[in-house]
């Protein structure tokens, strides 16, 4: 489990999210869940990769996860040893090379059960690749 910082175009990127419900908020079940998504440059969003959870990168996988002592800096109301299902978002060096540089949007839904609901929507920014060492 992460906070969400920063990419780099034409690196590998993932981040980590557990969803949360209810009051008091606790994590959700969402390991029967069918999530799909769309990401794509703020500056140019007819350029959009598809994320979906049957492939990828891109893609979003659902993973059962057992929380560790240093997930508590991130998240302090969860519990050491406490199991929740985390979901990964996760783009390829490619995927953000095809992005470039700027603000990157991500806006993810739940489209099973129904109905269909946004669980996850974010900003990041895409900073510049390393050169080459080829260049």
């Amino acid at each position: 489990m992460n906070r969400v910082q920063c990419m780099q175009e034409g690196c590998d990127w993932s981040a980590t999210f557990i969803l949360k419900g209810g009051t008091p908020l606790l994590p959700l079940d969402i390991s029967s869940w069918i999530l799909s998504g769309a990401v794509y440059l703020s500056e140019l969003p007819s350029n959009s990769i598809t994320l979906n959870t049957s492939s990828g990168p891109p893609y979003l996988a659902i993973q059962n996860y057992t929380i560790q002592e240093q997930d508590l800096s991130v998240d302090n109301t969860l519990i050491v040893g406490q199991n929740v299902f985390i979901l990964k978002v996760s783009l390829s060096a490619t995927d953000t090379e095809t992005l470039g540089q700027g603000l990157v949007k991500f806006d993810i839904v739940r489209t099973t059960p129904t109905p269909v609901r946004p669980v996850l929507q974010f900003t990041i920014t895409c900073k510049p690749g390393l050169p080459s060492a080829n260049t």
